[in-house]
């Protein structure tokens, strides 16, 4: 056992973590309460027609961890019947946001209607006071270069409190606490988050105070969203992938410990 070819341990890695990407095999996947809370938030306080502030507040590096629960979180809404209206204090946010609300758009939604990109708004938290306080002085035009005035969708839309809810996914400035800090207490406006693994120790006291009412960490936050809105995707089949290579790494290791314990025990036997 110990003189395998660690080749053939590379090969069964790479077989492990690809056959699930190309066909995912369901495996268990408990959902947290945090998930949940964003869930059952949306399915109980969101109906049609209801107007829904997302924002795209990430950029390339912790984009893998963040914006697949773009993609699910937007199923919800659009099942639901909200209108969403997408902002971005992120130079790369506009580019995440149109490939999340195409999806939508593939389906049938309406640009303008059920759905906008307001695209990118230049100076951090200065520039979401400014938002929140008055949006179509501060985004006179959309992504698309249209307009806010020929949009049904920002009818009667003045300021953050216009919004039943605001979903902000964050792996960057503004974070969590300018979100809660300039609009959630200022407007009153519930909040929902969706946040990178690394800074969710940081946003987890805003879920325990209820200024947020539930969070999505990373991928495995997008996982389990995928699988309460039935809508099985890219993050579902990673998490087999991870779950699959975990459990071969774990079996080489058990493997080549009892090789070596059992080596051992010969040597004591014939020495």
């Amino acid at each position: 056992m110990q003189e395998i070819d660690r080749r053939v341990i590379y090969a069964l890695l790479w077989i492990g973590l690809l056959l699930p990407l190309v066909k995912p095999l369901g495996l268990p996947l408990p959902i947290s309460s945090r998930t949940k809370q964003c869930f059952e938030y949306i399915e109980k306080n969101i109906k049609q027609g209801d107007l829904v502030l997302m924002s795209f507040d990430y950029s390339v590096g912790p984009s893998p961890d963040v914006h697949p629960q773009s993609f699910p979180v937007l199923e919800h809404l659009m099942k639901r019947g909200a209108r969403v209206v997408a902002i971005s204090f992120q130079p790369t946010g506009p580019m995440f946001a149109e490939e999340a609300l195409k999806s939508q758009e593939a389906k049938g939604k309406v640009y303008g209607v059920d759905f906008v990109n307001l695209g990118y708004l230049a100076g951090a938290e200065g520039a979401l006071v400014a938002f929140a306080a008055d949006i179509p002085k501060a985004v006179p035009k959309d992504f698309r270069g249209n307009s806010l005035d020929a949009l049904p969708i920002m009818k009667g839309v003045k300021n953050a409190s216009d919004f039943k809810l605001l979903f902000t996914l964050v792996a960057a400035t503004p974070g969590i606490p300018d979100w809660v800090r300039q609009v959630q207490g200022p407007y009153a406006v519930p909040m929902l988050g969706g946040v990178g693994t690394q800074i969710a120790p940081m946003s987890e006291p805003f879920v325990q105070s209820g200024q947020i009412k539930g969070l999505l960490i990373g991928m495995r936050g997008a996982a389990e969203y995928e699988k309460l809105v039935q809508m099985p995707g890219k993050s579902l089949a990673a998490m087999d992938s991870q779950s699959i290579g975990h459990i071969l790494v774990v079996t080489f290791i058990l493997l080549g410990n009892i090789a070596y314990l059992a080596e051992k025990s010969l040597a004591k036997k014939r020495g």
